[in-house]
């Protein structure tokens, strides 16, 4: 799509694969689990590729007001896409644990909010609000070291949903 200078006042939800979406609501813009690599994994090699190329690269975006991640699966979290986000100035909205991943990468702490469920944050007047999930997470078999999470992002006028991969 050809992106205007300013997001939606509206709704407009636009998917890249699995479950990165980009939603624009009542004038902001977020991601989620942002990832546009062909591989996430870090060892190419032995990394599977994703079965369709991504629709989108990360410098065609336009400006991301902020990004939610359901947990720190390498299908959810992508460290080049999270990269490019972070200098573009992008918060990130993450479950307890995932934030030591965005800080390795260089994610300034400002831009990184954790969360455990239930917590809740108005941001640039928008409700985020942290919701259980029913995952495992962890980006070394299942060890369950983070905390998986859904989120509700409550405007005045919409909300959305995301889970994941829960059911």
């Amino acid at each position: 799509p050809q992106w205007s200078d300013s997001p939606s006042q509206a709704l407009k939800v636009y998917w890249l694969g699995h479950a990165t979406v980009l939603i624009e609501l009542e004038g902001k813009r977020m991601i989620t689990d942002p990832i546009l690599s062909q591989h996430s994994f870090p060892f190419h090699m032995l990394a599977p590729k994703r079965y369709s190329r991504s629709p989108i690269k990360p410098n065609r975006l336009p400006k991301i007001d902020f990004a939610v991640i359901s947990h720190d699966h390498f299908d959810h979290l992508d460290r080049q896409t999270v990269k490019y986000l972070s200098k573009e100035g992008t918060h990130f909205f993450v479950g307890l644990g995932v934030g030591v991943h965005l800080e390795a990468w260089g994610v300034p702490i400002a831009q990184i909010h954790e969360h455990d469920w239930w917590d809740q944050i108005k941001f640039k007047g928008i409700d985020i609000h942290c919701t259980p999930a029913r995952h495992y997470s962890g980006r070394k078999a299942i060890d369950n070291s983070t905390l998986w999470t859904s989120w509700l992002i409550k405007g005045q006028q919409y909300s959305i949903f995301h889970s994941g991969d829960t059911g």
